[in-house]
């Protein structure tokens, strides 16, 4: 069975041999293998040359900030040694959670997605939470996502949130 698959993610290489993220590209490349039509959403980056699709994967890179200096959201410019959420980032917040939910939102329902799939709980499995609607959501941890969440209530609270049980999904067709 094909899947329309949309990624959330705070980062995947801006460019070919980028480190940032690095891990991101083969995950979504091995879907998009499988015959899967992959659509990555991300936030913009000013270093970012990728084309519109690559290997299969299709990029939409959204913006959210207003000034230049407040570029900060992903692409490991948000936190301070992976452990410590940076002041900008807790500014710019709420502008980079809600360009990213409508680009998902907007992506899933043009594309006909069939899963929402959110890396780093925060944000991507909240943000893709809330623009699943009733699509099956899968959530990918990596590590600081966990560590943030354990250490800020807030952040903790929206985790809990996006693993709670949702609506029952109806299974696609097919």
């Amino acid at each position: 069975m094909r899947h329309v698959v949309v990624m959330l993610a705070t980062s995947y290489p801006r460019f070919p041999g980028d480190g940032v993220g690095s891990f991101m590209e083969p995950i979504a490349k091995s879907v998009a293998a499988r015959g899967h039509e992959v659509h990555m959403v991300a936030p913009w980056h000013p270093a970012i040359t990728r084309g519109k699709v690559e290997d299969g994967v299709f990029f939409h890179f959204y913006k959210y900030a207003p000034v230049a200096s407040l570029n900060v959201f992903g692409y490991a410019g948000g936190l301070r040694a992976d452990t410590r959420i940076k002041a900008a980032s807790w500014a710019i917040a709420p502008a980079a959670l809600a360009a990213g939910w409508f680009k998902a939102w907007r992506v899933a329902t043009k594309k006909h997605a069939t899963v929402m799939h959110g890396h780093w709980v925060i944000p991507g499995g909240v943000t893709a939470m809330l623009a699943a609607g009733s699509r099956p959501l899968v959530i990918s941890l990596h590590g600081s996502d966990v560590f943030v969440a354990e250490q800020h209530g807030a952040v903790r609270r929206a985790a809990r949130a996006a693993f709670a049980p949702g609506p029952p999904c109806t299974p696609p067709p097919g």
